[in-house]
């Protein structure tokens, strides 16, 4: 690699690490705010209430949310969040804590090319030279098998454990 697009490499490099430093940071100040306030518990009161304890409603006021913080900022930081809100509700109501961070984890990235954003779709339209709407609607297409599997890890926990012999015998 020549030296001067190694050093732009490394600066891009940069550029992204500080982007994505910001993106947690405003993700952990968040997650301090829900913590202290008691918004989580406020939204589990509301998820339980709205949802008059169906475990199924839950799971949807859930995905909601982890679609709604996904919109805005990158996987990560509404992975984060969304875990921050849904997790302790879903294992109070008896999920399995892998499958309920699993759950959460698919939706939030999941957010990314879902409409009215679809931030990837757009990136991914302007990498190939297309049509952005075009290409948000087939990344949609694509990623509504995505919006199943969430669903199967809560509803049958075996398939978020290892099967792997534990290494306690």
């Amino acid at each position: 690699m020549m030296p001067k697009r190694l050093i732009g490499t490394l600066a891009l490099g940069a550029k992204n690490a500080v982007m994505i430093a910001i993106a947690c940071t405003c993700a952990g100040m968040i997650v301090t705010v829900v913590t202290h306030t008691g918004l989580g518990l406020a939204f589990s009161s509301l998820a339980l209430a709205l949802s008059r304890g169906i475990f199924f409603f839950v799971l949807v006021f859930v995905m909601m949310a982890a679609i709604i913080l996904g919109i805005g900022v990158p996987s990560t930081a509404a992975y984060i969040l969304a875990s921050t809100l849904g997790v302790p509700i879903l294992v109070r109501l008896g999920a399995d804590l892998l499958a309920a961070h699993l759950f959460t984890y698919y939706f939030a990235i999941i957010a990314c090319c879902t409409p009215p954003v679809a931030v990837c779709a757009y990136a991914g339209a302007a990498l190939a030279g297309s049509d952005p709407m075009k290409t948000g609607f087939e990344a949609f297409k694509l990623a509504i098998a995505g919006f199943i599997v969430p669903y199967m890890f809560i509803y049958n926990p075996v398939l978020s454990k290892s099967l792997a012999p534990s290494m306690n015998g």
